[in-house]
């Protein structure tokens, strides 16, 4: 019974609103010292998903030593979040950087508009030459 008590009081502490508080805080800084960029916070359903399938992987279910079982899930948990908001932090700064790119480039001509054959050039000279005289007509 007194097992059974011990395993509760791993799980209570482990998925406390203290605990997932520390594990944000946690997450930050390790972000920032491995990237040097700072990240909001994480989405508490996601961290509580992850907790629980470390937990369900990782608890060694020991009758005492109640804090080191809890560091010890910490970090896998800190570890499984880091692998995936390190992938994304790269797969972001690729999208960023080819956008970047793409925009220097000449965009490709999806239409072509069609050039103006000699018949219809030599029209519309004659209309804005038509316009100028009689603006001058006007202004004189």
């Amino acid at each position: 019974m007194a097992e059974r008590i011990e395993i509760s009081k791993l799980r209570s502490f482990y998925e406390s609103n203290a605990n997932i508080e520390n594990l944000h805080e946690l997450i930050r800084k390790e972000t920032y010292r491995t990237t040097g960029r700072l990240i909001g916070r994480q989405s508490d359903r996601e961290l509580r998903i992850i907790m629980k399938l470390v937990y369900d992987g990782y608890a060694e279910h020991r009758p005492n030593q109640l804090l080191d079982q809890i560091n010890s899930l910490n970090q896998q948990t800190l570890r499984f979040c880091m692998k995936s908001i390190l992938n994304n932090i790269s797969d972001r700064e690729h999208y960023v950087n080819n956008l970047d790119e793409n925009l220097h480039m000449r965009p490709k001509q999806l239409m072509s508009i069609p050039q103006a054959t000699d018949r219809h050039s030599n029209r519309s000279t004659r209309l804005q030459d038509r316009g100028m005289s009689m603006f001058n007509q006007f202004s004189n």
